[in-house]
């Protein structure tokens, strides 16, 4: 489609409602928005608001990761995120050692300043680790050698770096020391989630009680072989103070587990994420980035070659949000909240919406069925752009 223009009155569809809007943008917000009606067979595209995903890796070969990430690096991830809807991210970091998380932070932020459009996707900072399980399975894809539990002058650091744009942090709350560290980053205003954890049904409560409010990618980053009963996955996912972010990208779970979690979490209670690798993006191929080779397979997987484990996703979140929308257990309204609204609440962000007013951080998608929609145009802060993945 041609790119809409900052003046020009755009015809769209509600998702839901189906509900036909004409609107237009003035500067950074939305100036008009008004129903019609149209008894024709004009297709119209599908106008959504911008999506927000917490847990962005990377993409195309470059990880954020990487304290030698340069600006035009990270404008290229940002570039390619935008082209799948995404408005805001969290910069997701991994385990990794201190002189590199705050390498990697400061790397970023140089961007953040240098780079306007950088700046307003790239809202804050998600540290998944170091303090997580060490058990093989549960760490994931994690570097075990740099597994720990930070000390409050290395949290003083990374928020120092970050500009005190951490928003959120994954811990495994079994670890000796993590309870005081889930207590420590609470009382400083950050956002706990559980991961990369073997907890039994005790100490997660006793994490929750603690200021814990999300369970990072569930189902995932666990170990093959667990006990059916007593494993860190249903106490999590019955938990209502609990939200819970799920990778709906068809590899990470099974779709059975992912209309359970539907069925058990309320709307409004769950979180999509595409958990981007930093090899989302690239050709299939056995690419040396880490400790040990990754693999990106032909359908979008992201592997660790001789294992049943991930290393994160090759997909965007576009592609887990019309997964989840194919699966019908949800209104589509409620299944992009969880891409939109959620996340941005959970981490004390503002909201934003289709109402006059509201920011310009815009998605325009083709396709007759919302299981079938891409993104073909997205507003940011006002300014058009074409979707090209």
């Amino acid at each position: 489609m041609i790119v809409p223009t900052n003046d020009e009155l755009i015809s769209a569809r509600l998702v839901g409602s189906g509900r036909l809007v004409r609107f237009k943008t003035n500067g950074e917000t939305i100036g008009e928005m008004e129903p019609f009606e149209d008894s024709g067979t004009q297709p119209y595209p599908w106008i959504t608001p911008g999506l927000f995903d917490l847990q962005v890796n990377g993409a195309l070969g470059i990880s954020f990761n990487d304290p030698t990430i340069t600006v035009e690096g990270i404008r290229r991830v940002v570039d390619r995120v935008l082209n799948h809807g995404m408005t805001g991210i969290l910069a997701t970091l991994i385990t990794a050692s201190n002189d590199d998380i705050v390498g990697a932070l400061e790397k970023i932020e140089s961007a953040r300043s240098a780079d306007p459009v950088v700046r307003k996707v790239i809202a804050g900072y998600h540290i998944e680790g170091p303090a997580i399980s060490p058990v093989e399975g549960y760490r994931g894809a994690h570097p075990g050698r740099w597994v720990r539990v930070p000390t409050a002058q290395e949290y003083k650091t990374w928020q120092e770096s970050a500009h005190g744009l951490i928003k959120l942090i994954t811990v495994a709350p079994e670890i000796p020391g993590a309870l005081a560290w889930i207590e420590l980053l609470v009382d400083n205003g950050v956002t706990v989630a559980l991961g990369h954890t073997g907890s039994d049904a005790s100490t997660i409560q006793a994490a929750v009680a603690l200021g814990a409010r999300l369970s990072t990618h569930l189902g995932n980053g666990c170990a093959s072989n667990i006990d059916r009963h007593a494993n860190p996955i249903w106490p999590q996912l019955v938990d209502n103070k609990l939200l819970a972010s799920v990778i709906a990208d068809g590899h990470h779970i099974p779709e059975a587990f992912l209309r359970a979690v539907l069925r058990c979490k309320r709307p409004g209670n769950l979180v999509l994420t595409c958990d981007s690798s930093a090899l989302a993006g690239c050709p299939p191929a056995l690419y040396h980035m880490w400790e040990r080779p990754i693999e990106v397979m032909s359908d979008g997987r992201v592997t660790i070659p001789g294992t049943q484990y991930l290393a994160g996703s090759g997909h965007f979140l576009d592609h887990c949000l019309r997964h989840a929308w194919m699966l019908d257990e949800w209104t589509p309204q409620d299944i992009l909240h969880a891409a939109t609204d959620a996340p941005r609440r959970l981490l004390g962000l503002p909201c934003i919406g289709l109402r006059l007013g509201d920011p310009a951080d815009l998605v325009l998608w083709s396709g007759n069925a919302l299981s079938e929609a891409k993104p073909t145009a997205v507003c940011l802060a006002g300014c058009w752009k074409t979707a090209v993945s």
